[in-house]
């Protein structure tokens, strides 16, 4: 049980990990760098190791040569030749292995620079700590892990060499290209066997490790709770950004304040964008709605656009409270909507027309409808479908 917060429970947080990476706290396994040391010593010698012992030979057969001149001269140019020997194979194999070590590092951490990890700590002295660690569970495996590859390999190498000591008799009446070649071989066999293990042993223990690791990082629900505050600030600020984040990365936000007909504010926390078309869509709809920086955002991206931006505070209010994002404006809504787009979108009248209008429905003698306005006309089908029978004049505040 973990003080004062329950148990841990919860997986590590992206905070956490990036933490513990810092500290040096990675799923690493020794045993695959390993296995990829071996592998290149093999791999080297498989592509110079005849080169490297014809090197040798002409080594020894030089030094035989010089062997009568002056002991300074003979020294001298048997260093030269060692130093070129040296430099050519065992310097090339020296950086084929740390380059090796660096790919085996990298590849199971990623680049790093554990900063904290190679500060010298007092702790690292202390004797109890030290004994928890010797009798902890993960000592426990490492040393059964060592155990079981000293066994494994055991086996390997007396199994490869049951096979070839039949051959081993003949060696005496063999020449030196003969034994080298049984001794080579037999080598070549012991040491692939020696990688194949290692990588094998190697995978078995970045499983481990990794459990292991993600077990000791692992959080109570407080911890997990805490953290959220602490990296997130303020519920409504994170809700805000969340808001930004999703509306801005589908672009959907911009798009539709781009096909509005018009965008009603109030005036600095409240904007609803308007949609209006005679075919497409001949009752108003909400296409989009937000409140506070949205609000803002909303109006900054239709100034932009040239989108005409109407302050009307009341009907903001009202749409924002009762209509959602992509719903059509209820029927109440009818005549103040139709008077904004009106409006915006500076349609002509003939009043020379809407006085005749006005005559013929007073004197109810023509059926007709009104030619006054195409907005309007559009808005009333929905109430003549409902009520055939409702034949009331627009309101005048409405038709002028």
């Amino acid at each position: 049980m973990a003080e004062g917060g329950g148990e841990k429970t919860e997986k590590p947080t992206e905070k956490k990990l990036r933490e513990a990476r810092n500290k040096g706290q990675v799923v690493r396994s020794d045993e695959i760098v390993t296995g990829l040391e071996m592998a290149a010593i093999l791999a080297f010698f498989l592509a110079q190791g005849h080169d490297f012992m014809q090197s040798n030979i002409e080594l020894i057969d030089l030094t035989i040569r010089v062997s009568s001149l002056d002991w300074r001269n003979a020294s001298q140019i048997i260093h030269e030749a060692f130093i070129d020997l040296f430099l050519k194979y065992i310097g090339g194999l020296g950086l084929l292995l740390i380059f090796v070590i660096v790919i085996g590092n990298v590849l199971q951490t990623g680049p790093m620079w554990a900063t904290e990890a190679v500060q010298p700590k007092f702790d690292k002295l202390n004797v109890v700590n030290n004994l928890k660690q010797l009798f902890s569970m993960k000592s426990v495996f490492e040393l059964a892990k060592n155990i079981l590859k000293v066994f494994v390999l055991s086996l390997v190498f007396y199994y490869i060499l049951a096979k070839y000591a039949n051959s081993f008799q003949y060696l005496p009446i063999c020449d030196e290209q003969c034994g080298l070649k049984v001794m080579m071989t037999l080598i070549l066999w012991l040491w692939g066997c020696f990688v194949g293990c290692y990588l094998v042993f190697g995978a078995i223990d970045y499983a481990y490790q990794r459990h292991s690791t993600m077990e000791e990082l692992k959080m109570t629900k407080q911890e997990t709770k805490q953290e959220a505050k602490d990296t997130e600030g303020n519920p409504e600020i994170k809700q805000k950004r969340r808001e930004t984040a999703r509306e801005v990365a589908s672009g959907s936000l911009a798009s539709n304040v781009k096909k509005s007909s018009a965008v009603v504010r109030n005036p600095n926390h409240i904007a609803v964008c308007l949609f209006y078309d005679a075919q497409d869509s001949p009752i108003p709809k909400v296409l989009e709605k937000a409140k506070d920086h949205m609000a803002l955002h909303i109006v900054s991206i239709a100034e932009k656009n040239q989108i005409p931006v109407v302050e009307n505070v009341p009907l903001a209010r009202t749409l924002y409270a009762e209509v959602d994002s992509g719903d059509f404006i209820p029927e109440e809504l009818f005549e103040p909507v139709a008077e904004l787009l009106r409006f915006v979108m500076e349609l002509d009248y003939d009043e020379d027309e809407l006085e005749d209008e006005d005559d013929e429905d007073e004197d109810e003698q023509d059926g007709e409808d009104s030619d006054e306005d195409v907005i309007e006309g559009e808005f009333e089908e929905k109430k003549e479908l409902e009520d055939p029978d409702n034949d009331e004049d627009l309101p005048d505040d409405v038709t002028e």
